[in-house]
Protein backbone atom coordinates (compact mmCIF):
# COMPACT_ATOMS: atom_id res chain seq x y z
CA UNK A 1 0.00 0.00 0.00
CA UNK A 2 1.33 3.39 -0.71
CA UNK A 3 1.57 5.89 1.69
CA UNK A 4 -0.46 9.33 0.84
CA UNK A 5 1.70 12.25 -0.38
CA UNK A 6 1.07 14.12 2.94
CA UNK A 7 2.21 11.72 5.39
CA UNK A 8 5.23 12.00 6.75
CA UNK A 9 7.52 8.98 5.98
CA UNK A 10 7.10 10.61 2.13
CA UNK A 11 7.34 14.02 2.40
CA UNK A 12 7.79 15.36 6.39
CA UNK A 13 10.60 13.58 6.99
CA UNK A 14 12.70 13.01 4.21
CA UNK A 15 12.76 17.14 4.05
CA UNK A 16 13.50 17.45 7.82
CA UNK A 17 10.27 19.35 8.24
CA UNK A 18 9.36 19.39 12.03
CA UNK A 19 6.54 22.37 11.93
CA UNK A 20 4.23 23.55 9.36
CA UNK A 21 1.63 26.71 9.04
CA UNK A 22 -0.98 26.75 6.89
CA UNK A 23 -2.72 29.63 5.81
CA UNK A 24 -5.85 29.42 3.33
CA UNK A 25 -6.41 31.95 0.82
CA UNK A 26 -10.22 32.65 -0.03
CA UNK A 27 -11.51 34.53 -2.90
CA UNK A 28 -15.06 35.77 -2.89
CA UNK A 29 -15.36 32.87 0.33
CA UNK A 30 -14.65 30.28 -1.74
CA UNK A 31 -11.39 28.20 -1.12
CA UNK A 32 -9.03 29.27 -4.03
CA UNK A 33 -5.55 27.79 -2.45
CA UNK A 34 -3.44 27.17 0.79
CA UNK A 35 0.10 28.81 1.56
CA UNK A 36 2.47 26.62 3.47
CA UNK A 37 4.89 27.53 5.52
CA UNK A 38 7.38 25.40 7.00
CA UNK A 39 10.27 24.49 9.44
CA UNK A 40 13.54 22.20 8.94
CA UNK A 41 15.16 21.27 12.27
CA UNK A 42 13.26 20.90 15.94
CA UNK A 43 9.81 20.88 16.27
CA UNK A 44 8.60 24.33 17.63
CA UNK A 45 5.73 26.66 18.07
CA UNK A 46 4.77 29.80 15.84
CA UNK A 47 4.44 32.82 17.62
CA UNK A 48 1.56 35.60 17.39
CA UNK A 49 3.44 37.65 14.88
CA UNK A 50 4.72 34.67 12.60
CA UNK A 51 1.07 33.72 12.52
CA UNK A 52 -0.03 37.59 11.73
CA UNK A 53 2.59 37.49 9.05
CA UNK A 54 1.86 34.34 7.47
CA UNK A 55 -2.22 35.39 6.92
CA UNK A 56 -1.07 38.51 5.51
CA UNK A 57 1.00 36.71 2.81
CA UNK A 58 -2.44 34.47 2.22
CA UNK A 59 -4.50 37.89 2.11
CA UNK A 60 -1.96 39.36 -0.09
CA UNK A 61 -2.31 36.53 -2.54
CA UNK A 62 -5.83 36.37 -2.55
CA UNK A 63 -5.87 40.65 -3.30
CA UNK A 64 -3.19 40.36 -6.39
CA UNK A 65 -5.43 37.51 -8.11
CA UNK A 66 -8.62 40.05 -7.18
CA UNK A 67 -6.55 42.68 -8.62
CA UNK A 68 -5.31 40.70 -11.23
CA UNK A 69 -8.89 39.50 -12.29
CA UNK A 70 -10.50 43.12 -12.10
CA UNK A 71 -7.77 44.44 -14.47
CA UNK A 72 -9.00 41.39 -16.88
CA UNK A 73 -12.64 42.47 -16.11
CA UNK A 74 -11.78 46.75 -17.33
CA UNK A 75 -10.21 45.78 -20.01
CA UNK A 76 -12.73 43.39 -21.22
CA UNK A 77 -14.98 45.86 -20.81
CA UNK A 78 -13.26 48.71 -22.54
CA UNK A 79 -12.77 46.14 -25.26
CA UNK A 80 -16.74 45.32 -25.34
CA UNK A 81 -17.28 49.20 -25.34
CA UNK A 82 -14.79 49.85 -28.43
CA UNK A 83 -16.73 46.81 -30.13
CA UNK A 84 -19.98 48.49 -29.51
CA UNK A 85 -19.36 52.12 -30.54
CA UNK A 86 -17.96 51.00 -33.75
CA UNK A 87 -21.29 49.13 -34.41
CA UNK A 88 -23.07 52.42 -33.82
CA UNK A 89 -20.95 54.33 -35.81
CA UNK A 90 -20.60 52.26 -38.70
CA UNK A 91 -24.54 52.06 -38.96
CA UNK A 92 -26.72 53.27 -41.76
CA UNK A 93 -29.50 53.50 -38.90
CA UNK A 94 -29.99 56.06 -36.31
CA UNK A 95 -29.09 54.87 -33.09
CA UNK A 96 -29.28 56.39 -29.66
CA UNK A 97 -28.12 55.29 -26.39
CA UNK A 98 -29.78 57.42 -23.09
CA UNK A 99 -29.65 56.75 -19.83
CA UNK A 100 -32.83 55.68 -17.81
CA UNK A 101 -33.53 59.05 -17.16
CA UNK A 102 -33.74 59.76 -20.87
CA UNK A 103 -30.22 61.31 -20.95
CA UNK A 104 -28.51 61.45 -24.77
CA UNK A 105 -24.97 59.70 -24.13
CA UNK A 106 -24.47 59.01 -27.82
CA UNK A 107 -25.96 59.44 -31.07
CA UNK A 108 -24.21 58.30 -34.51
CA UNK A 109 -24.27 60.28 -37.45
CA UNK A 110 -27.21 58.91 -39.01
CA UNK A 111 -29.71 60.49 -35.93
CA UNK A 112 -27.76 63.63 -37.59
CA UNK A 113 -28.94 62.71 -41.03
CA UNK A 114 -32.19 61.54 -40.00
CA UNK A 115 -33.29 64.78 -37.97
CA UNK A 116 -31.36 67.44 -40.19
CA UNK A 117 -33.20 69.74 -41.88
CA UNK A 118 -33.35 69.03 -45.82
CA UNK A 119 -30.13 70.93 -47.56
CA UNK A 120 -28.84 71.39 -43.91
CA UNK A 121 -24.97 69.50 -43.99
CA UNK A 122 -23.91 69.90 -40.49
CA UNK A 123 -24.70 66.67 -38.59
CA UNK A 124 -25.47 66.41 -34.97
CA UNK A 125 -27.88 64.66 -32.40
CA UNK A 126 -31.55 65.86 -32.26
CA UNK A 127 -31.77 68.39 -30.25
CA UNK A 128 -35.05 70.02 -28.16
CA UNK A 129 -37.96 70.62 -30.96
CA UNK A 130 -37.12 68.16 -33.54
CA UNK A 131 -40.32 66.42 -33.68
CA UNK A 132 -43.60 67.64 -35.05
CA UNK A 133 -45.52 66.61 -32.02
CA UNK A 134 -44.12 68.39 -28.70
CA UNK A 135 -45.75 65.53 -26.91
CA UNK A 136 -43.92 62.96 -29.12
CA UNK A 137 -40.86 63.34 -27.44
CA UNK A 138 -42.20 63.09 -23.89
CA UNK A 139 -44.42 60.37 -24.80
CA UNK A 140 -40.89 58.91 -25.80
CA UNK A 141 -39.44 59.46 -22.65
CA UNK A 142 -41.88 58.19 -20.30
CA UNK A 143 -42.08 54.91 -22.31
CA UNK A 144 -38.85 54.67 -22.12
CA UNK A 145 -38.82 55.10 -18.46
CA UNK A 146 -41.56 52.73 -17.99
CA UNK A 147 -40.60 50.25 -20.15
CA UNK A 148 -36.78 50.68 -20.56
CA UNK A 149 -36.77 50.52 -23.73
CA UNK A 150 -38.68 51.85 -27.15
CA UNK A 151 -39.39 49.35 -29.82
CA UNK A 152 -40.98 49.63 -32.98
CA UNK A 153 -42.53 53.10 -32.81
CA UNK A 154 -42.71 55.91 -35.84
CA UNK A 155 -42.13 59.63 -35.36
CA UNK A 156 -42.16 62.33 -37.51
CA UNK A 157 -39.85 65.35 -37.75
CA UNK A 158 -40.54 68.81 -37.94
CA UNK A 159 -39.62 68.92 -41.53
CA UNK A 160 -42.21 66.52 -41.90
CA UNK A 161 -40.16 63.45 -42.40
CA UNK A 162 -41.19 60.30 -40.66
CA UNK A 163 -38.26 57.76 -39.05
CA UNK A 164 -38.62 54.22 -37.50
CA UNK A 165 -37.51 53.61 -34.41
CA UNK A 166 -36.68 49.89 -34.55
CA UNK A 167 -34.38 49.00 -31.96
CA UNK A 168 -34.58 48.94 -28.27
CA UNK A 169 -33.47 51.90 -25.41
CA UNK A 170 -31.83 49.55 -22.95
CA UNK A 171 -32.75 50.57 -20.00
CA UNK A 172 -29.33 48.79 -17.81
CA UNK A 173 -27.27 52.04 -19.36
CA UNK A 174 -27.17 54.31 -16.53
CA UNK A 175 -25.69 57.77 -16.30
CA UNK A 176 -21.37 57.98 -15.49
CA UNK A 177 -21.25 54.79 -18.11
CA UNK A 178 -18.50 55.31 -20.28
CA UNK A 179 -20.58 53.37 -23.43
CA UNK A 180 -20.55 55.40 -26.38
CA UNK A 181 -18.38 58.24 -25.18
Amino acid sequence: MLAPANSPDVYLRPKGIAAMLDVPVFLGGTLHGVVCHEHQGNARTWTRDEQLFAMSVGQSIALSIEADRRDQTERALRDSEHRFRAILEASPLPMIVSTVEGELIYANAAVGAAVRPAGRQSAGAPGPGVLRRPQAAEDLARGHRKDGRIVEREVQLKQGRRIHLLGALLSSVRSGSTAGR
